[in-house]
């Protein structure tokens, strides 16, 4: 038998004042939530523990499907090594439960905003590396032109700048 008060009893959707039965009480529980809970009070029951239970778990109305969250502390109480009563406090931690998921949403919003910050420098990066050798290489291979088509072509001139070309062509290499 479980004794509520009002606001328990507007959570589980009992709108009598009569106590409920626990089979009505378990119903109610989130059915993803029932094995977790059950687990911690099978934990209390247990003659060899200290009966303390501390527990959260989701309660679906029945009247209206509304979800709420609440959390439990409590104690198991025994007579020669049985419990024989389970007292315990239940609260209702819905406002804080949504609390949570909003931060943890927008936590997670920050790091992705973090990290395609983070892969946006880095291509930056990764573009500069290449632009400078790029820039070099197109530099020296107009050189090399403007040395084949001059009248006074000098072989050592051209050897120079295709020499800088390739440099600049390894170094951007490097930088990937």
């Amino acid at each position: 038998i479980i004794h509520w008060d009002e606001r328990m009893r507007d959570i589980w959707g009992e709108q009598s004042e009569k106590t409920v039965s626990y089979k009505k009480f378990v119903t109610a529980i989130h059915p993803d939530d029932r094995a977790a809970r059950q687990a911690v009070i099978d934990r209390a029951i247990d003659p060899a523990s200290n009966g303390e239970y501390s527990t959260e778990y989701r309660v679906i109305n029945p009247n209206d499907g509304a979800e709420r969250w609440i959390a439990t502390v409590g104690r198991i109480h025994f007579t020669n090594g049985n419990a024989t009563r389970l007292l315990g406090v239940a609260r209702d931690i819905t406002d804080q439960k949504i609390l949570e998921k909003n931060l943890q949403e927008q936590r997670a919003e920050m790091e992705a905003l973090f990290k395609q910050q983070v892969a946006s420098q880095t291509a930056s990066a990764i573009a500069h590396e290449l632009n400078q050798p790029l820039a070099a290489i197109s530099a020296y291979s107009e050189v090399a032109l403007h040395a084949l088509n001059d009248t006074t072509f000098n072989p050592e001139n051209l050897k120079r700048s295709l020499e800088g070309a390739v440099a600049q062509a390894q170094r951007a290499g490097k930088s990937l």
